[in-house]
C-alpha cells in the first residue's frame, strides 16, 4: 500500500473514532501559523499596562478607532475625468460606507473640502 493512501486511512479512522468517542479521543494536531512560529520579542508589547491606555486616550484617532466618530470620507475625480472612473467610483462606493462623492469641475479641493 503507498505511504498516502496509508496515511488517508490513518485520517479517515481518527475521524470515525472522534465521531463515536468525541473530541478527546482522537485529539487534533496544532496548525503551525505565523503567530504561533514566531520568535518571542521583548519589543512587541502583549499585555497593556497603565501607560499605553494612557497613551491610547491621547491619540488623535481614538474616537476612530472605538467608533465614537464615523470619519467623513470625500471622494472626487481630477476636473476631465473619463468614463471608466465612474464605473471605478461606483464600486468605491459601494465598499466604503458614510463616503460622499462631490463633483470636481473647475473648483480646487480646499474649496471641496469646506
Amino acid at each position: 500500500m503507498s505511504e498516502a493512501r496509508q496515511k488517508k486511512l490513518e485520517h479517515l479512522k481518527k475521524i470515525r473514532v472522534r465521531e463515536v468517542s468525541g473530541e478527546d479521543a482522537a485529539p487534533k494536531g496544532t496548525t503551525n501559523t505565523i503567530e504561533s512560529m514566531r520568535v518571542k520579542d521583548e519589543t512587541i508589547i502583549t499585555d497593556m499596562d497603565e501607560d499605553i491606555k494612557g497613551e491610547q486616550d491621547v491619540d488623535e484617532f481614538n474616537k476612530y478607532f472605538n467608533k465614537l466618530t464615523k470619519p467623513k470620507i470625500i471622494m472626487t475625480t481630477n476636473r476631465r475625468p473619463k468614463g471608466k472612473v465612474f464605473d471605478f467610483m461606483k464600486e468605491i462606493d459601494s465598499c466604503i460606507p458614510n463616503i460622499e462623492y462631490y463633483e470636481r469641475k473647475n473648483f480646487t479641493i480646499s474649496e471641496i473640502i469646506k
